[in-house]
């Protein structure tokens, strides 16, 4: 992650910035598909997204696509011949989300925001030792990296100390704490069977959580898109 230099501090305003860029890209009608540490950096004093190469388009004749395109600096023609060249298997795998990973046809913000999870993991890891679990596997379907996963997130109580990650300030565990249970969990209870499986993605909503680390419109957004509103 270019740029973050002050550790602990700045992973907070990290996270919950780019929260609000995924979810104003994706009400803009465009799917990142490769967040990644390298994707994410400092520019004047605000958290950026940057490399659109990966995008999805949810709707190709959205109005305004072209100044959008211009601005988010990606090439219409390059994203749309991208999605037809990779058939959905796009972007990083070592921050995919288990489903993407596993091959899982449909991408949608949820996807984003998990390998927005794996990228918070990847960094404090690397500052708590200099270096991280996070190796990178095959881009394509990798079913023992999706498994790798699991394994990795499934103990709420445990998976901060699986990757070494040490004295982790109690308000970015907490954030942490919130997006596994919001990107992972359904009932209180893990999911990542479910996952494996590939069966339905349902969870539950916890709306408290979700306030304390987005804010209202942000949580109503994208409880719809986990209604399965905005799937590409």
């Amino acid at each position: 992650m270019p740029g973050v230099h002050s550790a602990y501090t700045d992973i907070t305003n990290v996270i919950s910035q780019t929260v609000a860029c995924l979810v104003e890209a994706e009400h803009a009608g465009v799917l990142h598909r490769d967040i990644s540490a390298g994707n994410i950096t400092i520019r004047d004093g605000q958290i950026r997204v940057i490399d659109w190469g990966c995008a999805k388009l949810l709707d190709t004749n959205l109005p305004g696509i072209k100044d959008i395109a211009s601005e988010w600096g990606f090439d219409l023609n390059e994203i749309k011949d991208n999605d037809k060249a990779c058939n959905g298997i796009i972007g990083t795998p070592a921050f995919m989300g288990i489903r993407v990973l596993l091959g899982h046809p449909t991408r949608c913000l949820i996807d984003d925001i998990k390998s927005l999870f794996y990228v918070a993991l990847h960094v404090l890891s690397y500052y708590s030792h200099g270096s991280s679990l996070f190796v990178e596997p095959q881009a394509s379907k990798n079913t023992l990296a999706a498994l790798a996963k699991v394994g990795l997130v499934a103990n709420r109580e445990s998976y901060l100390r699986i990757l070494d990650i040490e004295k982790c300030p109690d308000n970015i565990k907490a954030q942490l704490d919130t997006l596994r249970q919001l990107l992972l969990c359904r009932d209180n209870q893990f999911i990542g069977g479910e996952l494996i499986e590939n069966q339905s993605e349902a969870r539950t909503i916890y709306l408290d959580l979700m306030r304390r680390l987005m804010g209202n419109e942000l949580v109503e957004r994208v409880c719809r898109v986990s209604a399965g509103k905005s799937n590409a």
